[in-house]
């Protein structure tokens, strides 16, 4: 999957389109990223969310998305290494 940066900022999630194809923009802090359209499978909202003990503090917990455990990911708080 690769996203792109932008120097706009935007407020809400959205689809758009651009001479190179369609995009879904979404921020996350004080950064946009844009994903394209195509390699988004599905929005998908959710209920519970089950708490794991002794996981770090970006694993929010799991989810049963039509039978498969989904973990939930805090991406604004997980910082990788660069």
């Amino acid at each position: 999957m690769h996203e792109h940066r932008e120097a706009t900022k935007n407020t809400s999630n959205t689809k758009e389109r651009s001479a190179a194809g369609e995009y879904l923009t979404f921020v996350l802090g004080s950064e946009e990223y844009r994903l394209e359209i195509l390699k988004v499978h599905e929005f998908c909202g959710y209920d519970a969310v089950t708490q794991i003990a002794s996981t770090p503090d970006f694993i929010k917990g799991v989810l049963n998305l039509r039978g498969k455990i989904v973990p939930i990911v805090d991406l604004l708080a997980h910082q990788v290494p660069s």
